[in-house]
């Protein structure tokens, strides 16, 4: 059994939810906002399946996510009971998803690992 640190900002997290380690960096901590990180699982024919971590400043959300390869059809769910993310979050997650659909329609592939960060619309950086 694995253990999982809601705190990742100390290091390893998410080998029990998961399956894998998360090692994120205090270099990469939000301040504001969050960082998403998709990792691809797997391809096939039918679907891409990739794991989704939404780092925020001070908590994460794990996602399941799987995008029809043939039809772009996106299928979201969290992973471990975690409740859903702010709306913000989530649609920065399909903006994103749908961006993995359309590169790989033009032969680009389905990249192993993605992160970005995005800030919260109600969040601004203070001077």
């Amino acid at each position: 059994m694995g253990f999982v640190r809601k705190n990742w900002h100390d290091g390893w997290t998410g080998g029990g939810r998961l399956g894998y380690q998360i090692f994120m960096s205090s270099a990469y901590a939000p301040q504001f906002g969050a960082r998403f990180q998709f990792d691809r699982v797997t391809v096939d024919d039918l679907q891409a399946h990739y794991t989704v971590r939404i780092h925020f400043a001070s908590s994460y959300h794990d996602l399941d996510l799987k995008i029809g390869v043939p039809s772009g059809e996106l299928l979201m769910s969290p992973i471990g009971g975690d409740v859903t993310a702010p709306a913000w979050a989530m649609a920065f997650v399909t903006a994103l998803a749908k961006q993995l659909y359309r590169g790989s329609r033009r032969e680009e592939g389905w990249p192993r690992r993605i992160m970005r960060w995005h800030h919260a619309p109600s969040e601004t950086v203070a001077a």
